[in-house]
């Protein structure tokens, strides 16, 4: 594989902003993982209609998130074990650290891992194993 060729794809991936993408071709195999920018992600409903129904902006620092929400980062079907059968990667009571995966999502054949992003104890569960999952949908809750 050419080195112009490995740059175009990691612009790709870059750019749609995927997390994981694997390429294959004989015996040469390509594997790029990074982790999402939270810029690259559109803001969600309530904050954009905050943002324009309010008379000034928002400060950065409010969130409208509830508390201890863990919500889906992209549209795809979601797993919560990483294979068919396999143990769920969290239950319910289980304490998580942060960066801890979570689930799957797998969007355009892309298998994501989705991490904690808090330490906590898993209180909720909101969506089915092997469900469509929109952006910003909520997946957990840990508190």
């Amino acid at each position: 594989m050419k080195l112009e060729d490995i740059e175009r794809l990691i612009g790709l991936v870059c750019e749609k902003g995927l997390t994981e993408f694997s390429y294959t071709v004989g015996e040469e195999h390509l594997l790029l993982k990074r982790e999402p920018l939270r810029e690259e992600r559109p803001p969600s409903l309530p904050t954009a209609l905050a943002a324009v129904s309010a008379p000034q902006a928002l400060p950065l620092s409010t969130s409208l998130k509830p508390e201890g929400l863990v919500t889906s980062p992209m549209i795809g079907v979601f797993y919560r074990a990483p294979a068919p059968g396999a143990r769920p990667l969290v239950e319910v009571g289980d304490l998580v650290r942060e960066g801890q995966v979570l689930c799957i999502i797998e969007a355009m054949k892309l298998m994501n891992e989705i991490p904690s992003d808090r330490e906590g104890r898993v209180v909720e569960v909101f969506v089915q194993n092997g469900v469509p999952v929109e952006y910003g949908e909520p997946l957990f809750r840990i508190l």
